[in-house]
């Protein structure tokens, strides 16, 4: 195991979802990964959700995973590439990729 994370792993949520603790604990607890956090409730709530839909293609549920600029997709998404074991490949890149900012 690597220990430090290089990319960022952000994860649109909100606090009462069911989905979302689903996603962050496979996340987390399985892959070992730190996930940032974002909640569409907060006083930004359209500007996130703007961001949300802008970077998801066009989605307006959470949670919406991505790992560094790549979009995974929501907990569903998520939990099959887990199943395919398609997940474990993409937590790597995304533990020794650093972040670019190209993407705007």
């Amino acid at each position: 195991m690597s220990s430090e994370q290089q990319g960022i792993v952000t994860m649109y949520t909100k606090t009462t979802c069911p989905h979302c603790a689903k996603a962050k604990e496979l996340l987390e607890e399985t892959h070992g990964l730190t996930v940032t956090l974002v909640d569409i409730e907060s006083e930004d709530q359209e500007q996130i959700l703007q961001q949300m839909r802008q970077f998801s293609g066009g989605r307006n549920t959470v949670p919406q995973v991505f790992f560094n600029e790549n979009h995974l997709g929501g907990n569903d998404d998520v939990q099959q590439l887990q199943t395919d074991g398609k997940l474990a490949e993409k937590v790597e890149m995304v533990k020794n990729t650093p972040v670019t900012m190209m993407q705007e």
